[in-house]
């Protein structure tokens, strides 16, 4: 097993995630440690990064918008409304979302 030392901001997330799906505190630290392994590092370690420099130009063509047509966007998922995230009142919709954000910046 195991043994990984989290904050205490970390883990009221990770039970929030929790509350929010049918997985488990172990299910959910199971799929993202499978996921992100990789970029984990221990604590007190000292690890050597790569040096990522960008280019003024390379920042000028990430920073350019790429319009695309109606038939790109349908294909990549850009299309639907309140109905097509199975949302039938969308002023209630609203009002919990700001609940919630509300609920969880003070707790």
């Amino acid at each position: 097993m195991t043994n990984i030392e989290i904050k205490l901001s970390t883990a009221k997330k990770l039970e929030d995630i929790v509350q929010q799906t049918d997985k488990t505190v172990d299910e959910i630290l199971d799929l993202l440690l499978t996921q992100y392994q990789h970029t984990l590092v221990i604590a007190g370690e000292v690890h050597e990064t790569e040096d990522v420099t960008w280019t003024d130009e390379e920042i000028a063509e990430l920073l350019r918008p790429k319009p695309l047509t109606g038939k790109e966007m349908i294909e990549q998922g850009f299309f639907g409304g309140w109905e097509h995230k199975n949302i039938d009142d969308p002023v209630t919709f609203l009002k919990q979302q700001r609940a919630n954000r509300r609920k969880n910046k003070f707790t």
